[in-house]
């Protein structure tokens, strides 16, 4: 992405959370069920909790989660919840492991919901930052495609006109106590 699309891209953001409640995808329910979903991460155990499962499934749309593949994956966040700096590569390669299957964007909202400051990988933000999905989904690229995703959201987070969206979404959307990724992924989400 250009220094030029970067600027038009927040631009974008800052109208859109200007615009009336309903213009924009970001919906007050989202944002209550995100905020469920981080309060109970410490005292629950996701492993074999119904409500957290199904409250992160339904937010984090992971209709394509095979049910085999539940218990490894809640397990999985059970097992890491405590930990800080979670290598995407590393959870990727377990996941591939247990399933068989290079589930980006699953492995990234795992790494997201229990550190808020880390991307998640989602095709219609990946669109908007024009990064393309990797052809041969191994490690490797996943990995490489993962650590763009972050740089550029970074480069983001770091541009002045992100002050701008964080004043804007934080009007728009009082109380919410979001990282700045947060707020970013769910205003360019929103768009």
């Amino acid at each position: 992405m250009t220094p030029a699309q970067r600027i038009t891209l927040l631009n974008q953001v800052i109208v859109s959370l200007a615009l009336p409640a309903g213009a924009t995808r970001i919906r007050l329910g989202h944002l209550d069920r995100y905020d469920w979903l981080r309060a109970n991460l410490s005292i629950v155990d996701v492993a074999v909790d119904p409500a957290f499962q199904s409250t992160f499934s339904g937010l984090f749309k992971m209709r394509y989660m095979r049910t085999a593949d539940r218990p490894f994956y809640f397990g999985m966040m059970q097992a890491k919840k405590a930990l800080t700096g979670h290598a995407f590569p590393a959870l990727l390669n377990a996941h591939f492991e247990a399933s068989g299957r290079q589930e980006m964007s699953f492995i990234s909202k795992l790494i997201h919901i229990i550190d808020p400051h880390r991307a998640i990988w989602d095709s219609e933000l990946r669109a908007k930052l024009m990064i393309p999905d990797p052809v041969q989904r191994t490690v490797v690229n996943c990995s490489a495609a993962y650590a763009q995703l972050e740089n550029e959201m970074g480069s983001m987070l770091t541009h002045p006109l992100f002050l701008d969206v964080q004043r804007a979404f934080n009007a728009r959307f009082p109380g919410r106590a979001y990282t700045p990724m947060r707020i970013l992924d769910a205003s360019i989400w929103g768009l």
